[in-house]
C-alpha cells in the first residue's frame, strides 16, 4: 500500500447550500433523530461540535473546479439539518489536497464506523441527572434507548478503564491436542453459567502463582509446560466439578442443565463396560437415565421378582447343564422384556 501523506486541513465558514453532498451514503438517520438535530441547531444557532469535513472537488484532469466546490464526505446529515434549520453560514473543515478515491471512501466509512459506544449505566446516571424536560429532549436519547436504560440496575465496567496484559503460550505439536481437550472440558463445564464476568486483576496473579507452583513442583521452567501440568491436575480432579451442579444432598441443582460426563465417569471408560452399555441399548444420556431408573426401581423390590424363591419347574428352567453334569444360572427375560444377568462379573459398574 502506498504511503499516504498527512492531510492539510483548515476551517472555513460557508453557505451550506453551496456544498456538494454524497450521492451514496451508507450512514442513515431516522426521521425523528434528524428532526431533533434540526431543533438543536435552531436552539443553539449553529452546530455544536462534530464539524463536517469536505474535500475540494476536482475535474477529470485533477484541477479544481471553477468556482471552487467542496464535497462533504463526513457530516452530510449535519449539513442537511443546517440547511433545514435555515443557517446562512456554518463552519466546516476542508482540505484542498488531492485525495485518491480510495482514501476519500475510507475517510467516509471510518467517520461513521470508528465511533465509541455509550456505557449504559453511566448514560442512565447522566440522563437522570437532567431535570429539565426540554434538555432531556435535547439529548436525543430516544424511546428505544430509554427502554434499555430501564434494565440497567448495576454499575457497568467501562472497557477503556480496564488494565490488562496479553500473554502468549507456545506448545509443542504433540502437546496441543491435550491442551485443547482440557480447555474444551473446562468450556463445557462452564457452559451452564447464566452470566460471564471479567476476572479480577488479583485472579491473574493467582493464575501466575499456580503456574509457578506447578513448574516448581515438577521442576520445569517453561510456562507452557507448567500450564500443561495445571491442566493435567485439573483433568485428574474433574469430579470436583460436581459441586457446581449438585447440592449438599447430592441432588441436581438444575435438573435440566447439561453437565460434563467426565465429572462423573472420567474421560474414558473400559472398553468392556462400553460394550455392555451398548448391548443394553444405551446410546445417549436419556437412555442411560432410563436404564438407571429401572435399576433403581428394581432395587426397591416393588417391581422385582429376583428375590422370590425359585422352586420346582421354574428353578429348573433357569439352570442349564455344565460339562461336569451340574448346572449354572442363566439369564431370563423379566416382565418388562429386559434380559437379566444372574451374576455380575467382578468390577462391572452395570450388569
Amino acid at each position: 500500500m502506498a504511503e499516504e501523506t498527512r492531510i492539510q486541513k483548515r476551517v472555513i465558514r460557508v453557505d451550506p447550500r453551496t456544498l456538494k453532498l454524497l450521492e451514496f451514503n451508507a450512514h442513515y438517520m431516522r426521521n425523528e433523530v434528524f428532526a431533533r438535530l434540526v431543533e438543536n441547531i435552531q436552539k443553539d444557532g449553529g452546530l455544536m461540535g462534530n464539524t463536517p469535513f469536505a474535500v475540494l472537488v476536482r475535474d477529470a484532469d485533477g484541477q479544481p473546479t471553477e468556482p471552487p466546490v467542496y464535497e462533504v464526505i463526513s457530516g452530510n446529515h449535519r449539513v442537511k439539518a443546517a440547511i433545514v434549520a435555515g443557517l446562512a453560514e456554518m463552519e466546516i473543515e476542508v482540505t484542498d489536497d488531492p485525495l485518491s478515491k480510495d482514501r476519500r471512501r475510507a475517510i467516509q466509512l471510518s467517520h461513521n464506523a470508528v465511533v465509541g459506544e455509550d456505557d449504559p449505566a453511566i448514560l442512565k446516571m447522566l440522563y437522570e441527572d437532567i431535570s429539565d424536560v426540554d434538555m432531556r429532549l435535547y439529548t436525543g436519547v430516544d424511546d428505544k434507548m430509554l427502554g434499555l436504560l430501564v434494565d440497567v440496575s448495576v454499575a457497568s465496567l467501562s472497557e477503556a478503564a480496564l488494565q490488562f496484559q496479553t500473554i502468549a503460550l507456545t506448545f509443542l505439536p504433540h502437546e496441543v491436542e491435550g491442551v485443547a481437550a482440557a480447555l474444551e472440558s473446562a468450556r463445557k463445564a462452564a457452559s451452564g453459567a447464566k452470566g460471564f464476568w471479567l476476572t479480577r486483576w488479583e485472579d491473574y496473579d493467582r493464575a501466575m502463582d499456580a503456574l509457578e507452583a506447578a513448574g516448581s513442583a515438577y521442576g520445569v521452567k517453561n510456562a507452557a509446560t507448567a500450564m500443561m501440568v495445571v491442566l493435567e491436575v485439573f483433568s485428574r480432579h474433574m469430579d470436583d466439578l460436581q459441586a457446581g451442579y449438585l447440592d449438599a444432598d447430592g441432588e441436581a441443582i438444575d435438573p435440566k442443565r447439561a453437565v460434563p460426563v467426565e465429572s462423573v465417569l472420567g474421560r474414558t471408560l473400559p472398553a468392556r463396560l462400553a460394550a455392555k452399555l451398548r448391548r443394553l441399548g444405551v446410546g445417549s444420556g436419556a437412555e442411560l437415565e432410563a436404564l438407571l431408573e429401572t435399576v433403581t426401581t428394581d432395587g426397591k423390590g416393588d417391581k422385582d421378582d429376583r428375590k422370590q424363591p425359585a422352586t420346582g419347574e421354574q428353578a429348573g428352567a433357569d439352570r442349564t447343564p455344565t460339562e461336569s453334569g451340574g448346572s449354572q444360572p442363566t439369564g431370563r427375560a423379566d416382565p418388562k422384556g429386559h434380559r437379566r444377568r444372574a451374576e455380575r462379573e467382578p468390577g462391572d459398574g452395570i450388569g
